[in-house]
């Protein structure tokens, strides 16, 4: 009988193995799924940026750039709730409430992190835009005048 118990035991544990590998991979495929988008949002924007960047018009584009850049970080947050429902506990809400209502608060706060995703690569994508116009047009010419 002890026998059975160990066999029974390392089939367990095989198949937990197995379901954690499965895990792993699914979370892997989602991962780089997200990166694709991510740098695919980027592309959009740094190349609509920079094709615009031509025209005599492009002050206004410029400005337009840094509004939506900015409505896309504030919305983000006000969305969010300023953030304060990141890493919530039970045991940090207040005690007077059910536990229906602690977990329906936790998970409102991990649907609004999931719905806001597409603000945040749009976030990131502006920033990137204005990190690269800033290098080429700050700290490439600040380098070059030392050498010069």
């Amino acid at each position: 009988m002890a026998r059975r118990n160990k066999k029974q035991i390392k089939a367990a544990e095989q198949a937990l193995a197995e379901q954690k590998r499965e895990r792993k991979k699914l979370a892997t495929k989602k991962n780089f799924i997200t990166l694709l988008e991510l740098l695919g949002t980027i592309a959009v924007v740094f190349v609509t940026y920079r094709v615009l960047m031509n025209f005599r018009f492009f002050d206004i584009v410029l400005i337009i750039y840094m509004a939506l850049a900015a409505i896309c970080v504030f919305t983000y947050v006000i969305y969010n709730r300023g953030m304060s429902r990141v890493n919530v506990t039970p045991e940090m809400l207040p005690d007077d409430w059910s536990d229906e209502q602690k977990q329906e608060f936790i998970d409102d706060g991990k649907r609004r992190l999931q719905r806001s995703k597409p603000l945040l690569m749009l976030t990131f994508a502006f920033a990137f835009t204005f990190c690269v116009d800033i290098i080429e047009l700050v700290i490439i010419p600040m380098v070059k005048s030392w050498y010069l």
